[in-house]
């Protein structure tokens, strides 16, 4: 049959890790099967929820993360020309002590929904990390 070259077939469930990120997101992302979504703006809203609370929990291990989105805000007003509103309001919450920034990353409330559709924490969370999370929120 002579020398054949075997093709691998990459298998994302054998090589999918698991969703406790160093231990530390699994409650958050623990994927929910009785779940249904009114529309697709709340299924949106429930993985920016569990971003955050993922981004709470990173900062939370290093302090040293909350410099990330103010240098993100500074780069884009520099990038655009000027500040964004939303952003400019998010300086001025970021200059508020850690527990109530935290506070409003994580609440479940009509404001801090609002706060999350303009989050300057990028780069906070690995491409992994968001992509679990996106994963562990069923459509």
């Amino acid at each position: 049959m002579g020398n054949r070259s075997r093709t691998r077939v990459f298998s994302p469930q054998k090589h999918r890790r698991s969703n406790a990120v160093d231990g530390r997101y699994n409650r958050f992302m623990t994927p929910s099967t009785t779940r249904t979504w009114a529309n697709d703006h709340d299924r949106l809203d429930e993985i920016r929820r569990r971003t955050h609370f993922a981004i709470a929990a990173k900062i939370d291990a290093d302090p040293a993360l909350l410099d990330l989105p103010q240098r993100n805000i500074q780069r884009w007003a520099k990038l655009w020309g000027y500040l964004h509103p939303a952003y400019a309001e998010w300086l001025g919450i970021l200059e508020r002590p850690w527990p109530e920034v935290r506070q409003l990353l994580v609440a479940d409330d009509e404001n801090s929904k609002r706060l999350r559709q303009s989050t300057p924490f990028v780069g906070v969370l690995s491409p992994w990390e968001r992509r679990t999370i996106h994963e562990s929120v069923p459509a």
